[in-house]
């Protein structure tokens, strides 16, 4: 029988081999327990890794895992582990493991959450109504002046937050009418509207655009509305 202790020292071998150096994203890794044998000749069965506490628990058919792990050469790289374990009478007899590198794709995560904080900052500072929602009119980004204008507060979460849950009935069902209109003719529009404010109405030069996704498709829309109320006043 081959011990929980062994098959977890193989574990930390496969997870710090050069498999997931050699430019090989996916390494689907099928082998029996006859096979194993000859590879943990190396390793004290009643060794104490450090490592061992982010390897998965054995007991269960099946697990994943996301770390950071420093390979061989001592790069460090971010993978996720998915090892299935199948067991006889309460002996391990087989394994099938998936180790992917994540490390681009987290890298490119972290890169996208810093380029979209330093949007934010910068759509702050402007004095203008500045916000962007998906196809199905749900808010997807606000800028202070826009939640200043609607009284939301500056972490308030607009998940799920369509102009229905934030204006009165008739000046929402207008709004989604012009957000339809960008989205089915791929077209901006420009119109000068009337906009609540918590001291009243004020009105707003809005400009609402289309957002295209990859396939060239309008997928959302945003918009720049500025307040000119008092141009309209001394006109």
């Amino acid at each position: 029988m081959v011990s929980d202790r062994t098959w977890r020292n193989l574990w930390v071998e496969l997870r710090r081999s050069h498999l997931a150096k050699l430019g090989i994203v996916l390494v689907v890794l099928i082998v029996s327990a006859a096979v194993f044998a000859p590879l943990l000749a190396p390793h004290d069965p009643n060794k104490t890794s450090p490592e061992d506490s982010n390897l998965p628990p054995l007991g269960f058919s099946e697990t994943k895992n996301q770390s950071t792990t420093q390979m061989v050469d001592g790069e460090i790289q971010t993978v996720t582990e998915e090892v299935e374990i199948t067991f006889e009478d309460g002996d391990p007899i087989h394994a099938v493991g998936v180790v992917q590198d994540l490390t681009d794709r987290t890298e490119r995560q972290r890169r996208l959450r810093e380029t979209n904080h330093r949007l934010q900052a910068v759509i702050d500072t402007v004095d203008a109504a500045i916000f962007m929602k998906d196809a199905d009119g749900t808010y997807q980004l606000l800028n202070d002046t826009a939640r200043e204008i609607l009284g939301l507060d500056e972490d308030a979460d607009v998940t799920g937050l369509t102009t229905a849950d934030l204006f009165p009935q008739a000046t929402a069902r207008e709004f989604r009418a012009d957000d339809r209109h960008v989205l089915e003719t791929g077209e901006p529009i420009r119109k000068e509207e009337p906009v609540p404010h918590s001291d009243g109405v004020h009105v707003h030069l809005t400009i609402k655009s289309p957002i295209f996704d990859a396939d060239g498709e309008p997928s959302g829309i945003c918009a720049v509305s500025t307040d000119i109320s008092d141009r309209v006043d001394d006109g």
